[in-house]
């Protein structure tokens, strides 16, 4: 098996998991829909296992690719994977996000195994944040945001001023690396699912989610986490991650908040722990 073939591998397998996690507030997941009616778990399933093939091929070009304008040369087979995803789901968005976030990992480690680097969160974390930088994305993102937004990460920042996701990934992406990763490592040694659940919780009170925004307004996405994180501060045991899930989900749901950013991020995580 070949370098960038375990690295599609372990995408697919990062994307698979995350939407099987079960309790996920407002999410597709075992259970049910979430805050959704265009989608299912099946659905999840058929997008990530279209994404196998621009896994591969994103890991494969980063492991040939020598100079800073490495993210350019990307994009093209973002947009064409982005098409295979709705041609799959029928229009549906399931994985646009993952798309950029675990491709952008992908292409990460890609960069590191032709330098011969040994990869760690901390060199992980500033390779994707290099490859970003190089490319001036931020830059692209105000000017995009200042014509007129076309994506709800863009409509955010024209509006609050948030980063998204591309400021994110230009940081390093301290959600993934700082946020989720050591939660899913202290509870993993338990059930994998059941740590992922607790991460997500955390992302949920740190993330400044587009998708929440986007469908609720900042206002009350900055009462939710402010609320989720006085919930989980004395938080010491799974089982209070798994109850406090179950009863968001519950209120996610009828309040029709759906994390999307949240869950983009917590595969991504999974993603790292498989590879790491």
């Amino acid at each position: 098996m070949t370098f960038a073939d375990k690295m599609a591998e372990l995408a697919v397998r990062a994307l698979i998991t995350e939407v099987c996690i079960t309790p996920k507030p407002g999410l597709v997941d075992r259970a049910n829909n979430g805050a959704h009616r265009d989608m299912n778990v099946f659905t999840f399933i058929d997008s990530a296992l279209t994404l196998h093939g621009y896994f591969r091929c994103i890991t494969s070009l980063s492991q040939t690719h020598e100079d800073d304008g490495l993210l350019l040369k990307l994009q093209p087979l973002g947009l064409q994977a982005e098409q295979d995803m709705f041609r799959v789901t029928k229009g549906v968005n399931t994985h646009k996000g993952a798309i950029f976030s675990l491709g952008l990992i992908c292409a990460a480690a890609a960069v590191l195994e032709r330098q011969s680097i040994k990869q760690t969160d901390e060199i992980l974390s500033q390779t994707c944040a290099d490859i970003v930088r190089s490319r001036s994305r931020l830059r692209d993102a105000e000017k995009a945001a200042e014509k007129g937004a076309a994506t709800k990460g863009e409509l955010v920042y024209k509006r609050h001023g948030l980063r998204g996701i591309l400021g994110e990934a230009a940081a390093g992406f301290p959600a993934v690396f700082e946020i989720a990763l050591p939660v899913l490592r202290k509870f993993a040694p338990g059930r994998l699912e059941d740590a992922a659940v607790a991460a997500l919780i955390h992302l949920i009170a740190c993330l400044d989610d587009t998708n929440i925004i986007s469908r609720c307004g900042l206002e009350a996405l900055r009462e939710l986490q402010a609320r989720v994180k006085n919930e989980i501060s004395n938080f010491t045991d799974i089982s209070q991650y798994l109850s406090y899930a179950h009863a968001l989900d519950d209120e996610f749901i009828s309040r029709n908040i759906s994390p999307g950013g949240c869950a983009d991020l917590l595969a991504a995580a999974l993603l790292v722990y498989y590879m790491l």
